[in-house]
């Protein structure tokens, strides 16, 4: 072959390859080797976003045709795709990836230098903030309770979050905590929290003894009054302890409604010390002075005063430090002691500073002074190209997903000198934190189409005035809700106006018994002043109810008595309200006891519960599908059940 005709064939062959490589970039490339493909797009106009992702993936959609991906509507709920129509609303706005790709792993954000990444399964939950700004929201329970785990470990204190309210402190303040506390408890749970409760929400910051050994010596010499040795500390120098009238306390106390003891009680729902080694922890002057008063040594502590007298105070400190205690069996040992040590004053509090420990037990109110942590209101957003690997090497493959639940389960898996602690998550907590920080990313979202699926009621408001010293003395929203807010462990105070009758609630709170046996809870008696009682009570009467709750259907009058009896008939045979309730010796005690249920409950109240036990609030109880006419007659016997239970 001549040379002139091999400068021609090669000049071809450059230029055919030439064309093709224009001809490949110009179009897209196909997701199989089927050369007709048809490329299907949705026009998202309101999300400004083109999506192509149905080229691939069929949905339930008429005109779209079954292809090589998962169809939809095997892959999600009818009523999800109803609300979301995929036809209108295309996949990235929840699912994200590369929209207008339709090569598997750039669609899918798996090629280098893509930064939004394909959310499934779980993850996709992280998506559903950008639109919707309801805390419980049906199908995100994960992001839900991965938030809660955000809030609950306190993350704010060392970060930035989404949000922007200044959130309470969770951690107790540390002035004079060489009063409350032994030294060498403080060593012990410096080192190790878990050690002394498997519960414990302060993380593990891996400090060796002699760093904790420090800042001990920094908590107590330098944040702290000197202690004097008391002869309370032992029981050899006080009077017997009258173990009775101690236990007698307890129970009227209700202290293991929410304290764990020797692993019997506490509820879930209710936050509180394991009690089991307090013996270990706290000094018994201490004790007695925070079981007359938790909120004059802590502002704002969940704990509600019982009003006790020095004495019953005096009884109960002692039983609980001298019952509930490893340290007897342990003196002599060289653990049972901590000399704090002057000389480590200084390093202990450069320990302390460096760790930022006031950012969680500083007082009510006050502001962290700096977060140590990254800014986390953008994290779902990061390129993972920017983050930091150290031992891991430059990992471009790493998903930031996979890069924050390395970081949340093992903060120190990057660099053992990042000064992150460890909470020792369950698996399914780190997945739950992992989509509730995926969540925090910039909103593209347009503000028009951010929206609650059901518009928020007037919330009612925590008093104010006199009945909100009273309820704050005995911290009653800690346990109760209010129309679903504050505590989740006793009844919704939001309609007891209606529900409750005068005279008996101020009975009850003279004197609590047990309503519903089956929960095995029962409200404290707090030893409430009569004062106390009338303010709480006058204030439920005239502010916490509500219009949709039915009058008296019998108007204050007695109802017919054949009424009452064909009640009576429908309560025992046709609804067989027995197998739940007793009255009396008679029945289950799964729900409420309703022997007195008639000095109790209001007749409307009664009479809307029978007809809807759902209206207002989730209750545990099966609508029995009552016709108004059978609710009317169980009404008019239940309020003829007036029995006072003696408990």
């Amino acid at each position: 072959m001549s040379s002139a005709v091999l400068k021609w064939t090669r000049s071809a062959l450059v230029i055919a390859a030439g064309c093709a490589l224009g001809l490949a970039l110009a179009l897209p490339p196909l997701a199989s080797p089927r050369a007709n493909r048809e490329i299907v797009e949705v026009a998202n106009a309101t999300f400004a976003i083109r999506d192509r992702c149905m080229t691939c993936h069929a949905a339930s959609v008429d005109g779209y045709h079954p292809t090589d991906g998962p169809v939809a509507e095997g892959f999600h709920r009818p009523a999800l795709l109803e609300a979301h129509p995929v036809a209108e609303m295309g996949c990235e706005v929840c699912h994200g990836g590369n929209p207008l790709a339709i090569e598997k792993r750039r669609a899918h954000g798996l090629e280098e230098g893509e930064r939004t990444p394909l959310f499934t399964g779980l993850h996709t939950q992280s998506r559903c903030a950008r639109c919707h700004l309801d805390t419980q929201l049906p199908g995100a329970e994960f992001l839900e309770r991965g938030l809660a785990l955000i809030d609950d470990r306190a993350c704010f204190a060392c970060h930035e979050i989404p949000g922007g309210k200044q959130r309470e402190r969770v951690a107790p303040t540390l002035g004079n905590i060489a009063a409350k506390v032994h030294p060498e408890w403080i060593v012990g749970w410096l080192t190790d929290p878990t050690s002394y409760f498997s519960g414990a929400r302060m993380p593990n910051y891996y400090l060796t003894e002699e760093q904790a050994k420090a800042i001990t010596s920094y908590l107590v010499l330098s944040l702290s009054e000197p202690v004097p040795e008391s002869p309370g500390e032992t029981a050899e120098h006080e009077e017997k302890l009258d173990r009775t009238e101690a236990r007698r306390l307890l129970k009227q106390s209700a202290c293991l409604d929410c304290h764990r003891m020797r692993g019997t009680g506490g509820s879930p729902g209710i936050r509180a010390p394991d009690l089991s080694r307090i013996g270990d922890k706290v000094r018994v002057p201490w004790l007695i002075e925070w079981l007359q008063g938790p909120q004059h040594l802590q502002p704002g502590a969940g704990m509600p005063s019982f009003r006790f007298t020095e004495a019953q105070a005096t009884t109960l400190a002692r039983y609980l430090a001298e019952t509930l205690t490893t340290r007897r069996e342990a003196e002599g040992s060289a653990k049972t002691r901590v000399a704090v040590d002057p000389a480590l004053t200084e390093a202990g509090k450069v320990l302390f500073n460096g760790l930022g420990c006031m950012n969680c037990h500083g007082g009510p109110g006050e502001k962290p002074e700096f977060k140590l942590g990254p800014d986390l209101r953008q994290v779902g957003n990061r390129d993972v190209r920017g983050l930091y690997w150290a031992s891991m090497g430059q990992d471009w493959n790493m998903r930031l997903e996979s890069y924050l639940r390395t970081k949340v389960s093992t903060p120190r898996a990057f660099n053992e000198n990042h000064l992150m602690p460890n909470y020792q998550f369950a698996p399914d907590e780190v997945e739950a934190i992992v989509v509730a920080l995926m969540s925090f990313a910039e909103n593209p979202v347009p503000e028009a189409s951010r929206f609650r699926l059901v518009p928020d009621e007037p919330a009612l408001q925590p008093p104010t005035g006199a009945a909100a010293a009273v309820f704050q003395r005995y911290q009653c929203l800690q346990c109760h809700a209010l129309r679903g807010r504050f505590g989740n462990v006793a009844p919704d105070l939001g309609w007891q106006g209606d529900k409750v009758k005068r005279d008996w609630l101020v009975d009850f709170l003279k004197a609590p018994y047990l309503i519903r046996p089956a929960s095995n809870l029962r409200m404290p008696n707090f030893g409430m002043t009569d004062e106390e009682i009338q303010i709480t009570a006058d204030f439920i009467e005239s502010t916490w109810w509500d219009d949709e709750v039915p009058p008296d259907p019998f108007s204050g009058e007695a109802p017919p008595p054949a009424l009452v009896e064909r009640g009576e008939e429908l309560f025992e045979d046709d609804y067989s309200c027995l197998d739940c309730h007793q009255v009396g010796e008679e029945g289950e005690l799964d729900g409420p006891v309703l022997t007195d249920v008639g000095n109790r409950l209001q007749p409307g109240w009664i009479y809307q519960w029978i007809l809807d036990p759902q209206r207002f609030y989730q209750s545990d109880m099966d609508s029995p599908e009552a016709t108004p006419e059978d609710a009317l007659a169980l009404t008019a016997y239940l309020i003829t059940l007036r029995d006072q239970t003696d408990d």
